[in-house]
């Protein structure tokens, strides 16, 4: 049975990148990339939003990181946060 991953992260800064490179190609990963509009640098933005990977999304939200935080808490973030053992 084939598995997939779903991929939904939070981005201050730098770790953008990092996560959609890390990511992208990957057969059975979608990758959901939340960042802040204005709160990134252009270049930056750039290097997210221009990955051709039909597997990676980069998702703009108005406001500020704690905005974005609040989307994904609301997509089921705080649960699997908590069965992680991880906090917000």
């Amino acid at each position: 049975m084939a598995s997939h991953l779903f991929c939904l992260c939070l981005l201050r800064v730098l770790q953008g990148s990092a996560a959609i490179y890390g990511l992208r190609g990957k057969k059975g990963v979608n990758c959901f990339i939340l960042y802040p509009k204005g709160r990134v640098s252009l270049i930056q933005e750039q290097q997210m939003t221009t990955v051709p990977d039909a597997n990676i999304r980069c998702i703009r939200v108005e406001g500020t990181f704690d905005d974005c935080q609040v989307n994904y808490l609301g997509l089921g973030g705080k649960e699997e946060s908590e069965r992680l053992g991880k906090t917000m």
